[in-house]
């Protein structure tokens, strides 16, 4: 960014540079939701109704098998018993029971 410059004002201009691009980038997200979902992602839905949504396990490379081990984590033993199930931006997954319960979030089998 600043070449061979290795001067204290250089770095001061490189800092002063990375910083004032983390300002407009935080507030051009803070201000655009559209924009916020790009970097930070949004929930996916792996269950609904007790019905597994094979397209949406399929675009995040996760097999049945990590399903499965994520729904024991929260107490879940069967696909039927799940209202719905989100895998969250951050890789944990979130669980509802039919019954109305809530699982426990638990990090998902996902890298």
């Amino acid at each position: 960014m600043i070449g061979l410059d290795n001067s204290v004002l250089g770095g001061c201009i490189g800092a002063a540079t990375i910083l004032t691009l983390n300002y407009a980038l935080t507030r051009l997200l803070f201000a655009n939701k559209k924009a916020e979902r790009w970097p930070e992602g949004a929930p996916t839905v792996l269950i609904h109704n007790g019905r597994v949504l094979e397209q949406n396990l399929r675009r995040e490379l996760l097999t049945h098998d990590e399903l499965m081990e994520a729904l024991r984590r929260q107490g879940i033993l069967a696909v039927e018993e799940v209202r719905v199930a989100l895998l969250e931006e951050t890789g944990a997954m979130t669980a509802v029971r039919r019954g109305g319960g809530e699982g426990a979030k638990g990090p998902a089998a996902h890298p």
